[in-house]
């Protein structure tokens, strides 16, 4: 029995091992397919969270199905009773018929229910994968901070910064560099747009970054770092000519 048992776990564990190893990674990247894999195992709980406080309690609906539910759990076991008796005196009339008991009644009413939420999930799942294969907007929809994602952006900038010295050499750093925590097929200038401006040494002493992607272009902001002193600001879209002229100003080409 132990080595049945053994050889079981093995049959089961292994496997299963195996396919959670390779799904704690796909669900650690930032693809849309590990979006999913990180959402879909909890998502009944968000689900729970949103609607069960929209829910009203109606007192008289609950009561009457509680007495519905009773008098068919009386009636029932009534019924399957006398069945019960009836077959086993057309089977074995010269013995004594076992009694039927209550318990056997509660696993019948509770399948019934199990069979009934099975048929609704599944009718469910049905329509809504219907519903998802009919509709062209995507799935979901992924949720950016855009003060967060510039932020990291400036960060990942000052290390360009003083891995590759010069204004230059850090502009074609840039053009190579992929987002940080965001699609690695992408680069990073293909979702940011920088100005970098040059300070003494020809070094770099500001930029300014201008989100290219939808979802942080919707945000309305763009911002200013200052790698010397490490300032950050963030500032609306309806700022950024004025900010380009005062930092074309203060930052001239050629100093």
């Amino acid at each position: 029995m132990k080595a049945k048992r053994i050889i079981a776990w093995i049959c089961w564990g292994v496997p299963g091992l195996y396919l959670l190893l390779f799904l704690l990674p796909v669900a650690a990247t930032p693809t849309p397919l590990g979006a999913v894999l990180t959402h879909l195992p909890l998502g009944w709980w968000a689900f729970l969270r949103r609607n069960l406080p929209q829910m009203t309690w109606n007192g008289n609906l609950i009561a009457t199905g509680i007495l519905c539910s009773a008098g068919v759990i009386v009636i029932g076991n009534w019924l399957l009773a006398a069945l019960f008796k009836q077959i086993q005196q057309a089977r074995h009339p010269e013995q004594t018929a076992r009694p039927w008991r209550w318990r056997w009644t509660m696993g019948f009413y509770v399948a019934v229910w199990l069979l009934f939420a099975m048929a609704m999930g599944a009718t469910g799942v049905f329509r809504h994968t219907t519903w998802l294969r009919a509709d062209d907007q995507p799935w979901f929809q992924e949720r950016v901070n855009a003060s967060l994602e510039m932020r990291e952006v400036a960060v990942d900038l000052r290390i360009l910064q003083d891995d590759n010295p010069g204004i230059e050499a850090t502009r074609k750093a840039f053009l190579h560099e992929p987002p940080v925590g965001r699609q690695l097929q992408k680069l990073l200038a293909e979702e940011f747009n920088v100005l970098f401006y040059a300070g003494q040494s020809n070094q770099v002493a500001a930029f300014i970054i201008i989100p290219r992607i939808p979802q942080l272009q919707a945000k309305g902001k763009f911002a200013v770092s200052l790698p010397g002193t490490g300032e950050f600001q963030e500032r609306p879209l309806a700022e950024l000519p004025q900010t380009i002229a005062d930092m074309d100003a203060k930052y001239p080409p050629g100093k």
